[in-house]
């Protein structure tokens, strides 16, 4: 597939198709991102992070169920919702129509692996993800009221990210809080930027003028949000400040921000992964 490469100017300002750039790789990406093997894998980066910093017991445990929770959770949503998301996520969604059945026993064979590691878990943690997960069940419906969903989803994933590694640790309120209010604001702004990119994100509809300039004000929040989450994260205790990679990771997405796909789903996407992936090498 071609990368697009976006025009100088005005960042809401859609993108030209221009060809090469390694299409071997960005296939490979694209596979990892619209097979939700993105989201879990960022899903379980988080989680080993906030159980390094909080010392918990099993982190490896609480990091494949997260991956194997997200995958699942996202899948359903994405093999229900076709209709819904061909307008905002075409490139994703003609993946999952391509692969709709190996997709399908993808989440089963995870959904079995996830029932297995159900049985060795701390019941706290599995009474927390029976209730994600339920509401989880419900995004198909809740993502329509776009205001709550960047809360609401942001919740969802501070609540097992951070939610499993403390109740399986000794750690105080104060280290959960502090952690939940760096990933917090970092998570919201990358679902604020993503949204941009859901159907038409560069002012080009019937209300152009109206649109980019809500465009233009929900890019600033999301940097904004990415900025409170930096500095908190510097502000944080000592043992938690190598999570300021993952904000600032995000943050450096946002500064080049298109309304793109592609660059919703990789770039922003794939931010989160490589700043927890940096603070998970500096917890040691």
């Amino acid at each position: 597939m071609p990368l697009r490469t976006p025009i100088r100017g005005d960042p809401m300002a859609p993108s030209e198709v221009i060809p090469g750039g390694g299409p071997g790789v960005l296939r490979l990406l694209e596979v990892l991102a619209y097979s939700s093997g993105l989201a879990g894998a960022i899903a379980a980066g988080l989680t080993l992070i906030a159980a390094r910093a909080f010392e918990a017991s099993d982190p490896w445990l609480l990091a494949w169920l997260a991956l194997s929770g997200t995958f699942v959770v996202y899948n359903l949503d994405r093999l229900r919702d076709i209709e819904a998301d061909r307008l905002t996520s075409p490139l994703r969604t003609a993946f999952v129509e391509r692969n709709r059945d190996r997709l399908a026993l993808a989440v089963g064979l995870a959904g079995i692996l996830l029932g297995v590691a159900l049985l060795a878990t701390p019941r706290p943690v599995v009474v927390l993800l029976g209730t994600i997960g339920t509401v989880g069940l419900f995004h198909r419906r809740l993502k329509g009221f776009t205001r709550l969903k960047a809360t609401y989803v942001s919740l969802a994933w501070v609540a097992v990210c951070v939610g499993m590694p403390w109740l399986t640790s000794s750690r105080d309120v104060t280290a959960g809080a502090w952690t939940a209010g760096i990933l917090f604001p970092t998570l919201a702004a990358n679902l604020v930027a993503s949204d941009l990119g859901d159907g038409d994100g560069g002012g080009n509809g019937p209300d152009g003028a109206g649109t980019l300039r809500r465009s233009r004000t929900a890019l600033r929040i999301a940097r904004g949000l990415s900025l409170i989450a930096i500095l908190l994260a510097l502000g944080a205790p000592s043992g938690l400040r190598p999570l300021l990679w993952v904000p600032l990771a995000e943050g450096l997405a946002l500064t080049t921000f298109r309304p793109d796909e592609r660059y919703r789903d990789l770039v922003l996407d794939g931010a989160i992964l490589l700043g927890a992936l940096a603070s998970r090498i500096q917890l040691g």
